[in-house]
């Protein structure tokens, strides 16, 4: 199982500390049944991630968390994470076919984004936190137009190891102003459209 290497703990204790990383309040994603999940399929992390998701969606009423896995899972939705063996152009369509199907089949979203850290997907690419930041948002907004404006989240699930447990976390893209995004070396200038969210 990965562990968190001293750079990324630094990194993501920086996006706490400047609120980008918050705790999850449930009412965020209560309000529909149905959430449609993306997340990576990495064996060490999905039961946990999908439980943590439950328990937090939960309201009363029951709740539906359609997962769509891959290895890097939401990542892929931002139209730029590379394939590690060509083609693999395939996997963006796919996955927004797969939302859109999930959300004929089961109705309303929200969609839901998750990234995860350590992630072997991402360690695979050389990819900071920052980078894994920078794709999920793009994802976010790609999701967007092609779902007409409906509602998608942004979650982060960190294994903190054996001692601190793992723990999701909200990504809020407000506390990331343009400051925040160059002072972590997210790309802006490559992707202006990304300060839209």
């Amino acid at each position: 199982m990965l562990k968190l290497t001293d750079s990324e703990l630094g990194e993501i204790s920086n996006f706490k500390t400047s609120g980008v990383f918050t705790d999850i309040k449930s009412n965020e994603i209560q309000c529909r049944r149905t959430n449609i999940v993306v997340s990576c399929g990495d064996g060490d992390q999905i039961g946990n991630i999908l439980k943590h998701h439950h328990k937090l969606h939960e309201n009363g009423h029951g709740s539906c968390i359609h997962g769509i896995t891959v290895n890097g899972g939401a990542l892929w939705l931002s139209g730029s994470f590379k394939p590690l063996r060509a083609p693999q152009t395939f996997i963006c369509p796919v996955l927004h076919d797969q939302i859109s199907e999930s959300l004929t089949i089961k109705g309303a979203g929200p969609i839901v984004l998750y990234a995860h850290a350590p992630c072997g997907a991402v360690r695979a690419r050389d990819m900071t936190i920052g980078d894994t930041l920078h794709h999920l948002r793009l994802a976010k907004l790609n999701v967007k137009k092609s779902d007409n404006g409906r509602k998608v989240l942004c979650f982060i699930h960190i294994d903190w190891g054996e001692q601190k447990g793992k723990k999701s976390y909200f990504v809020d893209w407000q506390r990331l102003g343009r400051e925040t995004l160059s002072e972590f070396s997210l790309p802006v200038e490559a992707h202006p459209e990304i300060m839209a969210i």
